[in-house]
């Protein structure tokens, strides 16, 4: 969704409608209590911790403490989730510099 960002100025980005309905969004009210509670303890466990810059995601545990939580509430495959940051780390919007193919 984050798509070529050959343009110089900042723009709104132009999506869909129908685009936004494919997107895959967590119902996190049907996770159970036990997950709830997991995710809870897992943010005050790290709510005095800094991320990362976006730039330097791949290496930021705070942000990959989260993400495994997550992942272990929602039954979400954690190499799935890597793939993903790997990918975002890549990105020209992230990064500022063009895509060179390349992936982290």
């Amino acid at each position: 969704m984050l798509g070529d960002r050959s343009n110089k100025k900042p723009t709104y980005p132009n999506i869909s409608m129908d685009d936004m309905r494919k997107l895959t969004v967590p119902d996190f009210g049907k996770i159970g209590e036990s997950a709830a509670v997991q995710l809870a303890s897992t943010y005050d466990g790290l709510s005095n911790r800094s991320l990362l810059p976006l730039q330097e995601m791949q290496e930021c545990d705070v942000r990959k403490a989260l993400d495994d939580a997550v992942c272990t509430a929602l039954g979400i495959n954690t190499e799935r989730v890597d793939t993903i940051r790997r990918h975002l780390t890549a990105e020209p919007s992230i990064t500022g510099q063009r895509y060179d193919g390349r992936l982290g």
